[in-house]
């Protein structure tokens, strides 16, 4: 999603916002909406805004007798284009939080909206998971769960995905778990794949490589690439095993699972590119 500041609201305060929007430079180029609401959701969707693009917007959660004061103090920070619209502010008290959102002006956005028909929101919504085919013919399907993922979509989704790698349809799938956690296979002839974890934490770039029962370093070839063979998963239910839990615990498995991982040098990195954002 786009920068959620918190899921606490009491923690920030008017001079922790105000001080943060002072450190960022970005801030400081161009012209910005400054505005107030009780559902971000439905308040920047009607600006235009996607909230599931990365860089779109920031935005925090306020108490709700901060807001205004808020709203207020960076409307008169000097050096900055700001532009706000009182009447496109969609002010409810129903909790104890409102949300301030802050993005950049372009021609596709919609400084002025119209809040009719808007309900509160009581906490931020969590993202999406986000799950991309790659076939064989270079077409990508795209699947998005924007609401619950329960067990029963989980083994809807992972019966889909056996079905197409059974037809061996697949040459790579990307998953994006709601923690913004990223599992990347790539496949090859006879159903054996690589597995690849980032968890978009390391400031170096390394991420974590599934680690099979072999141990040759023999490089075997893939339909996008060749891998060592140590670095392949060839059991289809150990795959949707690791699928499963990746999705439903949002997190990679690991020893208690008896799922092995190697730390890996991050010699390229085409995650962000396929996936067509950053959530």
């Amino acid at each position: 999603m786009g920068f959620w500041r918190r899921s606490n609201y009491e923690a920030n305060t008017i001079e922790m916002i105000t001080n943060q929007i002072r450190w960022w430079a970005m801030f400081r180029s161009g012209l910005w909406y400054v505005g107030l609401t009780a559902n971000p959701v439905q308040s920047l969707q009607a600006h235009h805004i996607s909230i599931y693009e990365k860089n779109s917007f920031h935005c925090w959660d306020i108490p709700q007798k901060d807001g205004a004061a808020c709203k207020e103090a960076i409307l008169a920070m000097e050096g900055y284009q700001w532009i706000s619209h009182a009447d496109s502010d969609y002010l409810d008290d129903t909790y104890p939080n409102l949300y301030l959102y802050l993005f950049p002006v372009t021609y596709r956005t919609s400084p002025q909206i119209d809040t009719a028909g808007f309900t509160p929101l009581r906490a931020m919504p969590k993202p999406p998971i986000v799950i991309r085919f790659f076939d064989r013919n270079e077409a990508e399907t795209t699947l998005r769960f924007d609401d619950s993922f329960d067990t029963a979509t989980c083994e809807g989704f992972l019966t889909e995905l056996k079905e197409k790698l059974l037809a061996n349809e697949l040459c790579g799938l990307l998953v994006k778990a709601r923690g913004s956690h990223y599992l990347e296979l790539e496949f090859g002839e006879g159903g054996c794949c690589t597995i690849t974890y980032d968890s978009r934490t390391s400031q170096s770039g390394s991420f974590q490589g599934y680690r099979g029962q072999s141990k040759s370093r023999k490089l075997i070839p893939l339909f996008t690439g060749s891998y060592p063979d140590y670095m392949l998963c060839r059991d289809l239910e150990e795959l949707l095993a690791i699928l499963r839990y990746f999705l439903l615990k949002d997190r990679k498995p690991g020893k208690r699972q008896n799922v092995k991982w190697v730390v890996m040098a991050a010699e390229k990195d085409f995650r962000n590119y396929k996936m067509g954002l950053n959530d």
